[in-house]
């Protein structure tokens, strides 16, 4: 690694602020109690995904990855820091190259580690929503082609419309995929 990259940030409302950083041989956090430390080679698993911050804004999209350890801990690292309920403040900047950086040390490090992107919760989640979406907006099509048309129809019509087109991004964004350690996919890191 040479250098020690850092990147802070603070998942949620609840949690602490942890700081995570890469030594030359593995990766540290701190948050509220004592420094932990897990060498890369025992990093078996890294995922990352991505998710919109604002479900009305499908232009703030956040970056997440999940790392597992061969002891079955699991660690989230997003890049945006929650500064507040619905307040995050963009740390793409440190997130991209410390999480590229984590990836190609665990590749050199550990062989048998698994990369992967997309999720399979949030695809589950985004799949339902774009079948209630999709039925929704099918519904209120049939309703306003009987002659029901009101402005209320047509604004739900059209709200029901962009949260399909949103569920189907998200969808084709989080598809289950493998990569290549030592060049983890730019289009999940650059946000």
């Amino acid at each position: 690694m040479g250098s020690h990259l850092v990147h802070s940030v603070r998942n949620g409302i609840r949690g602490p602020e942890i700081t995570y950083s890469l030594s030359d041989d593995g990766l540290s956090w701190r948050g509220d109690g004592a420094a932990q430390l897990v060498p890369f080679a025992e990093i078996t698993e890294l995922t990352l995904s991505l998710y919109p911050a604002d479900i009305a804004d499908e232009e703030e999209i956040h970056g997440q990855l999940v790392i597992k350890t061969a002891t079955g801990e699991s660690l989230t690292v997003r890049s945006h820091h929650c500064k507040s309920l619905g307040s995050y403040e963009n740390r793409a900047a440190s997130y991209a190259p410390f999480v590229r950086a984590l990836c190609q040390g665990v590749a050199a490090a550990n062989p048998k580690a698994r990369f992967t992107t997309g999720s399979g919760l949030m695809r589950l989640l985004w799949l339902i929503l774009l079948v209630v979406t999709g039925a929704g907006s099918a519904l209120l099509m049939i309703v306003l082609l009987a002659g029901e048309a009101t402005r209320g129809l047509f604004l739900m019509s059209a709200v029901c419309l962009g949260a399909a087109a949103l569920s189907w991004n998200m969808l084709r964004a989080n598809q289950r995929q493998e990569f290549d350690g030592s060049d983890p996919p730019t289009a999940l890191l650059e946000l």
